[in-house]
């Protein structure tokens, strides 16, 4: 069996978050402390679930990052519905925490009963544990840490807590000194040390970890979410025709999750070649490139750092034309030429800007002047009529997937805009 690489893949979901909205970020952050430290000595949860339950926290308001907003008290208190369902349906569909998802669904209104996403009395409770660590984050920083257990107390009066939840945070405030170490900011060193330390994650979850906070920032639109889904095939499809090992095969596929990661390309302006050059120059700007190694430094081991860092600086010389000073890799040259590849299509009108033949002259040109030994660039010449039609397939069933989970965005929000209207007035 090949070793699993070194990632801190929670830690890397936390970065890529903050770098788009640092106030929603840390307010996620905030709330999965206040929930790690009421839950240590609660009996009622596991040590997995109270796992679980902290990894809720910070994927609690998942589904607003697509929304561009950083009011954090708009989101937790008056628009609380349409992220609800994004987070919901992003959770169920894409991570590993997808039995956990109906809890984003019902965390602002967990006292309410949706008939097609049906709510055992345990997730409620959780949900109703969400919702708490939420209002206790706001109120401190509204209001300060003298106002938090009367605010609480006043929500468990209107039958939104239980005297059990208020009583559980009581004491975990006292001994802990929760509000304390928020208000100080020293909760941020214990989040990253039980992040680190508790948590190890098979590939497949690191995947889907790292999908879901991706699929977070870039989901309504589609093109850049069928982009992302291309490109990770055409990884694999690569890795297959180049026998790569299980191991390096892990490498390739974290090290394309990772490739410019969290960042948003707009392809939509590319008309012709030229377009079609300067959009990726864009992509790969030194300052983009910085960003994105900054953001996974100390995160990865060094190896997978070394591809991702080759393959985002490949098509960056490609693309200035300049010799490449490097000994690449061919695990970093697929990364590389997956993510190029993926850029030649316009998934709005289903063609391509430059076309086979436009793309791999180019392609080998630029290869050419660059002095760069082209491993996979031979078989997608050799293989070009195998590889993308096998990842085209795989990106129209992802699209169908895509279409399916909107419509169930659109049909939820129908519902339950009619429930909360009828019955939560």
């Amino acid at each position: 069996m090949s070793r699993q690489p070194l990632i801190y893949a929670i830690d890397i979901v936390r970065q890529t978050l903050a770098c788009h909205n640092a106030n929603l970020s840390r307010h996620s952050d905030r709330v999965a402390y206040i929930l790690l430290q009421m839950l240590k000595d609660c009996e009622e949860y596991t040590g997995r679930e109270k796992q679980n339950i902290f990894l809720l926290g910070l994927y609690h308001d998942i589904g607003a990052y697509a929304q561009e907003t950083s009011r954090i008290h708009s989101l937790e208190i008056q628009d609380a519905m349409e992220h609800s369902i994004f987070g919901y349906l992003l959770l169920r569909t894409f991570s590993p925490l997808s039995e956990y998802a109906d809890c984003i669904l019902y965390h602002h209104n967990h006292t309410a009963q949706y008939y097609p996403v049906p709510l055992t009395q345990k997730h409620r409770r959780i949900a109703r544990l969400l919702y708490m660590a939420g209002r206790i984050d706001i109120c401190l920083m509204q209001d300060g840490p003298k106002a938090v257990v009367p605010y609480l107390a006043n929500l468990q009066r209107q039958h939104l807590l239980s005297d059990q939840e208020l009583q559980l945070f009581q004491k975990a405030d006292e001994k802990r000194q929760i509000c304390e170490h928020l208000c100080a900011g020293s909760y941020r060193d214990a989040l990253r040390d039980y992040c680190r330390k508790e948590f190890i994650f098979s590939s497949q979850d690191i995947d889907r970890y790292l999908i879901t906070s991706q699929y977070a920032l870039v989901f309504l639109n589609e093109s850049a979410v069928l982009r992302t889904c291309y490109a990770l095939s055409l990884c694999e499809h690569f890795a297959t025709l180049l026998k790569l090992s299980g191991h390096s095969r892990k490498i390739t596929r974290l090290a394309a999750l990772l490739h410019c990661i969290g960042q948003r390309t707009d392809f939509t302006a590319v008309r012709t070649p030229a377009d079609f050059e300067r959009s990726l120059k864009a992509q790969y700007s030194a300052a983009r490139i910085r960003s994105t190694l900054e953001l996974l430094t100390g995160l990865i081991e060094d190896q997978l750092q070394i591809v991702v860092d080759q393959s985002m600086q490949l098509p960056a010389y490609l693309f200035d034309q300049k010799r490449v000073s490097f000994s690449l890799s061919t695990t970093a040259e697929v990364v590389a030429l997956s993510h190029c590849i993926a850029a030649d299509k316009n998934w709005q009108t289903n063609t391509v800007y430059l076309g086979k033949q436009r793309l791999l002259s180019l392609l080998s040109q630029k290869y050419q002047d660059c002095g760069v030994e082209d491993s996979a660039l031979f078989a997608l010449k050799k293989h070009y009529e195998q590889i993308l039609p096998a990842a085209h397939k795989d990106v129209e069933r992802a699209r169908q997937a895509f279409y399916r989970l909107r419509q169930e965005m659109r049909d939820l929000n129908r519902l339950l805009t009619h429930y909360n209207e009828k019955y939560l007035a």
